[in-house]
């Protein structure tokens, strides 16, 4: 997409305002010569566990991206190398995603240990002899795995959900021919665990075993072989498949068909000759903002001819499936620039064969945040509404201005009512209603009957704005305040001037159906056109 209305979503997500972190770096060579540190700041703690030149430590951050530190001591790891040009690879534990806890010991050169962010769980890797290649992907977990390799490479995927008490062995000792002294266990080809794969308690893998993405392996099989077909059961000793066309989830089952019932569900093919609507956004059921803003409630007509997936945007999205005729709907809310793990699963689906179409979401970064975030690749949106006004088009404000409730008329009960997010309340006193969905209050009602919104929630804001109120924002702390067309009036201590200062915009409600109206109509444009 290359619409220069654009320019102020790039520039905003562009914006750095960090701190500088130095980082320093010395090698050990041996345990007997001194440590070579030019440098005047704070000495990172000795490590003795190092022997051997140009061997090389990374930590990733929590946005993936690795930095070379020196080796020093690691809360929770333990480094052993015995060797020269060894490069290991491991997430921050300061900063990574899920605890971690290492013991790496590397008893030979160029070997490479890889364990890449969200990498968590207990991980004891010994890599024997020399090129050596140890991977784990991201955002995978195990209770405890013991890794032995002999020159060889295991590699683990994605999102890989592995139990405890699991082993990995490659032969350490030679078996020979005994007449020819031909060498008959060379290493085999590499042992490969694909991505989203689900790992049962005490399973061995051995030389040549690979298993593909999507497949689950049962407890205490014995995996030798290699197997080629995915989304299946893979089970015994030897490991043999027992089931297909499987996938798995993470959550408890009585949990996942209660997200079934509601649309909230992995992507799963109901029917494989109908495309699929993807709808994604921030899926916080207790929060009545966040579950208004998708558009599905306009798709109802569609559910003939398309699969309706919801996925929420603070889980790991399972994309692997998503086709070039399908429709990925991202919105509404603040999801640009809140954290880097949304900002990163936004240029995931962006990266996918689907069009993607961004409908009413807005900038939200809390003030107090000053870090960079990875940045998005705004260009690769098929269409882009946003709900922040940037004075120029592709403005489209919420899509839960079309709800029935907010075009209502409601007789006024109170002069002043305060809607306050369920997590922070508002220390005045007035009548109040949280954004909390669980209280079970009608919200839109409970403005439409105030003649004065005091909030501190964006829709608060949004839907009193709507409804013709004069609004006051009470310390707003995120920049997501930042995008109203008709802005609230802050709240300054003096109710009284504020209320006097606060406008009402009686035309606001039909401009924002209207846009809403005209941006569903270029939706259905996209979908009619397939896969073009």
């Amino acid at each position: 997409m290359t619409d220069m209305t654009l320019v102020r979503y790039h520039i905003l997500s562009a914006i750095t305002i960090g701190k500088k972190r130095r980082h320093y770096r010395y090698k050990i060579k041996s345990l007997t010569e001194p440590i070579d540190m030019n440098f005047s700041q704070e000495i990172i703690p000795e490590c003795y566990d190092v022997i051997g030149q140009n061997n090389h430590l990374f930590l990733y951050d929590k946005q993936g991206r690795e930095m070379e530190v020196p080796f020093h001591k690691i809360d929770g790891v333990h480094l052993e190398i015995n060797g020269s040009h060894n490069t290991i690879k491991i997430p921050n534990p300061k900063t990574n995603s899920r605890p971690v806890c290492l013991h790496l010991s590397v008893l030979g050169n160029h070997n490479t240990i890889d364990l890449h962010k969200g990498v968590g769980g207990n991980w004891t890797a010994t890599a024997y002899g020399d090129y050596n290649v140890f991977e784990v992907g991201e955002n995978t977990s195990c209770g405890d795995f013991a890794v032995s390799l002999h020159s060889n490479t295991f590699k683990i995927g994605k999102n890989c959900m592995i139990s405890a008490k699991e082993q990995l062995w490659t032969d350490g000792h030679t078996v020979m021919d005994k007449a020819t002294n031909e060498v008959l266990n060379k290493p085999s080809n590499p042992i490969l665990i694909g991505h989203h794969v689900w790992v049962g308690r005490e399973v061995i893998f051995t030389k040549g075993a690979q298993v593909p993405d999507n497949c689950i392996v049962g407890i205490g099989s014995v995996v030798s072989k290699k197997f080629t077909e995915p989304n299946c059961v893979i089970a015994g000793n030897p490991a043999q498949v027992v089931k297909t066309g499987v996938s798995w989830d993470g959550r408890r089952p009585a949990v996942y068909e209660q997200a079934v019932l509601n649309n909230y569900y992995p992507i799963v093919r109901v029917k494989q000759n109908k495309p699929t609507l993807f709808f994604v956004h921030c899926a916080d059921k207790t929060n009545i903002g966040d579950m208004l803003c998708t558009p599905i409630s306009l798709f109802d007509s569609y559910k003939k001819t398309h699969n309706q997936i919801v996925m929420d945007i603070r889980e790991d999205m399972l994309l692997s499936c998503v086709k070039s005729e399908d429709i990925i709907i991202l919105g509404g809310g603040g999801l640009l620039n809140y954290n880097d793990d949304w900002n990163e699963r936004i240029n995931q689906l962006l990266a996918t064969q689907a069009r993607v179409i961004a409908w009413g979401v807005g900038l939200n970064t809390h003030y107090d945040d000053f870090s960079q975030k990875i940045p998005i690749d705004f260009d690769k949106f098929r269409l882009f509404g946003g709900r922040d006004w940037t004075g120029h088009g592709n403005y489209c404000p919420c899509v839960s201005c079309l709800n029935p409730k907010i075009h209502r008329q409601y007789p006024i009960v109170r002069a002043i009512g305060i809607v306050e997010h369920k997590e922070n309340p508002i220390p005045l006193d007035y009548e109040r209603i949280s954004n909390n969905t669980a209280e079970k209050q009608d919200i839109f009602s409970f403005i439409g009957s105030s003649n004065v919104i005091i909030t501190n929630t964006y829709h608060g804001a949004y839907w009193g704005l709507l409804m013709g109120k004069k609004v006051i924002l009470y310390r707003p702390f995120s920049s997501r305040f930042d995008g109203f067309k008709y802005p609230p009036v802050i709240y300054s201590g003096d109710l009284k001037h504020d209320i006097a200062m606060a406008k009402t915009y009686p035309d606001f409600l039909n401009e924002a159906c209207t846009l809403n109206n005209d941006f569903f109509k270029k939706v259905q444009n996209i979908i009619q056109k397939g896969g073009q």
